[in-house]
């Protein structure tokens, strides 16, 4: 049962109470102790903010492309809103079982669902494949791309990128930046992390040829 105000204005009462009763027995014991403060006193009412609803929740089943190098996918209800991303991707966030996802890409079908591609890594960390149930938890995601420092640090030394970069939205930024950092491989990242510095100076995208 909630607190009232009139409950809160009464404890309110009864704390400054508390510390006036509190300093006079202080300043009894000891001529140092000075109330100057004590009885400014405040009560912080806190703000609860309402969950966001998810876009999708719900068990899914793993399905597979029929054909070599398939991808391992699940298809959902095309519950989300409107979006001006490239080829209508919907950016979303939350979780497939424990594994938690961020700036997250759902694909738009010719069937009106979703296409949620479920990665190797993904699969392989939440211990599923093809054929098997995963629950999912989706919420729209409108945070800002995390960019590494260290390509942050090298692009500095390629302006006509650095420019090309910035101007790029969110999503095609993420493009390259997931592209580079997919491989553990410090060496890869170094390779990638060029060949898109090159690519930048000529004024394309990741997925341009």
């Amino acid at each position: 049962m909630g607190t009232s105000v009139p409950q809160l204005v009464q404890a309110y009462e009864n704390i400054e109470e508390l510390a006036e009763c509190w300093c006079n027995a202080a300043k009894f014991l000891s001529s140092n102790v000075s109330c100057k403060g004590v009885l400014s006193l405040s009560i912080t009412i806190p703000i609860f903010t309402p969950m966001p609803t998810p876009i999708v929740t719900g068990d899914f089943i793993i399905q597979k492309m029929n054909m070599k190098g398939g991808w391992s996918y699940v298809l959902l209800p095309k519950q989300a809103g409107n979006t001006t991303n490239p080829f209508g991707w919907y950016i979303v966030k939350g979780s497939i079982d424990n594994y938690t996802i961020a700036q997250y890409k759902l694909w738009p079908t010719k069937t009106g669902e979703w296409f949620l591609p479920i990665k190797t890594e993904i699969r392989k960390k939440i211990h599923k494949q093809v054929g098997d149930t995963i629950n999912i938890v989706l919420y729209t995601d409108d945070s800002e791309v995390q960019i590494p420092e260290d390509f942050l640090v090298c692009l500095e030394d390629y302006p006509l990128a650095k420019t090309f970069f910035n101007n790029l939205s969110a999503t095609s930024q993420k493009q390259y930046i997931d592209h580079i950092y997919s491989s553990n491989n410090v060496m890869v990242q170094a390779s990638r992390m060029a060949n898109a510095f090159k690519k930048m100076e000529q004024g394309k995208k990741w997925h341009q040829k």
